[in-house]
């Protein structure tokens, strides 16, 4: 029995190593797509304190990016999804670890504040924790060292988020988002194009 359950772990750990060479694991759009959007938000969200909009003003701008990313988001992923040959178990697997990571930012994002739990002024931080852990998983699916190192930047963001919390705190975390994700996301979205390239068939 216990032969048969280590050759069943095995199997699963060479799929999950076998779908990451395959195409279609990550192309980067929701990389781009979220840290564009979310930089745009925190940039915003720093205006209006700077020019003393009241918190209402700053929940619902953020109510309203966050609902028209979560329709793009969900519209652009569907057509994806339709488009792929070959869906991979290293796919699923990082669809649902960021599905679940994104959940966990909407409930410190939105019920946490909304509950008073805690001061808004520290989500940066936990926001940059909970990215961390998803690149630092992400790059090692995918055997993506440069994506899993980025994690460490993630984390010593979301330390420095906690230790010195400052309204300008959004400014510094949208530039993260921009060098961080973003540009990961288009190195990911290059690469993609480039090895979908690769595997057309030649006409001679």
């Amino acid at each position: 029995m216990k032969t048969y359950e280590a050759e069943s772990e095995l199997s699963v750990i060479k799929k999950i190593m076998e779908d990451s060479r395959k195409l279609n694991v990550d192309n980067g759009f929701y990389y781009i797509f979220w840290g564009i959007l979310t930089s745009t938000a925190l940039i915003l969200n720093y205006l209006l304190i700077i020019y003393n909009y009241s918190g209402q003003y700053i929940g619902f701008m953020w109510m309203i990016l966050m609902v028209i990313g979560a329709i793009i988001g969900t519209i652009a992923g569907a057509k994806m999804e339709k488009k792929k040959k070959v869906k991979t178990f290293a796919g699923e697997i990082l669809s649902s670890l960021w599905i679940a990571i994104g959940a966990i930012i909407f409930t410190f994002v939105f019920i946490g504040i909304f509950t008073k739990v805690y001061n808004a002024i520290y989500i940066s931080g936990f926001v940059s924790c909970l990215l961390a852990i998803g690149y630092f998983t992400s790059g090692t699916i995918q055997r993506l060292n440069w994506l899993k190192y980025l994690s460490l930047a993630w984390f010593l963001g979301g330390w420095a988020f906690f230790m010195k919390p400052t309204t300008e705190s959004l400014l510094y975390f949208a530039l993260m988002l921009i060098f961080f994700q973003t540009i990961p996301g288009i190195i990911l979205y290059k690469k993609y194009k480039r090895d979908l390239n690769s595997e057309l068939p030649s006409i001679v």
